[in-house]
């Protein structure tokens, strides 16, 4: 029982560490542009993103 507490506290500041680094990153990127973090997420192409081709087609469509 001890051992699993140890396991979801360790993947719970795992996550936290994973959360925050990205972030982090992702502000730095932002800075070095001249923009807010929100500003580069506004930016960004999210129709990359998209898994399926029918959704990219309609992203797609929508631009035209």
């Amino acid at each position: 029982m001890k051992n699993k507490r140890w396991t979801i506290w360790i993947t719970i500041v795992l996550i936290l560490i994973c959360a925050v680094s990205a972030f982090a990153y992702g502000k730095m990127n932002a800075e070095s542009k001249q923009q807010s973090y929100f500003d580069s997420l506004n930016e960004y192409e999210w129709s990359n993103t998209c898994p399926a081709a029918g959704c990219r087609n309609n992203n797609e469509e929508d631009t035209e």
